[in-house]
């Protein structure tokens, strides 16, 4: 079965990724003094970005309606990890 591509989904994820790229390039915000001209700066590239982690989160749930029309429960779960926990347990250890 091919899955149909929905355009502002893609849109939104690559205007997302860039923005949590200029989220991760931004470490300033935490280490200035409040009252200088970088903090001010940074804080405001920061809040003009907040808005790429949601996306994500919302992305995600969009793209998961109705998977028990695709799969079963068990076999999106056991995917899910293959996808997720094997990199993230890499990574940590």
């Amino acid at each position: 079965m091919t899955r149909k591509r929905i355009l502002y989904f893609d849109i939104l994820n690559i205007l997302a990724c860039f923005g949590v790229i200029c989220l991760h390039q931004n470490g300033i915000v935490h280490w200035y003094d409040i009252h200088t001209a970088p903090f001010k700066q940074s804080f405001i590239f920061e809040v003009v970005f907040f808005w790429t982690v949601p996306i994500f989160f919302m992305l995600n749930g969009a793209t998961l309606f109705d998977y028990r029309s695709r799969y079963s429960t068990k076999e999106f779960l056991l995917q899910r990890a293959k996808r997720v926990l094997i990199p993230f347990l890499f990574s940590v250890f």
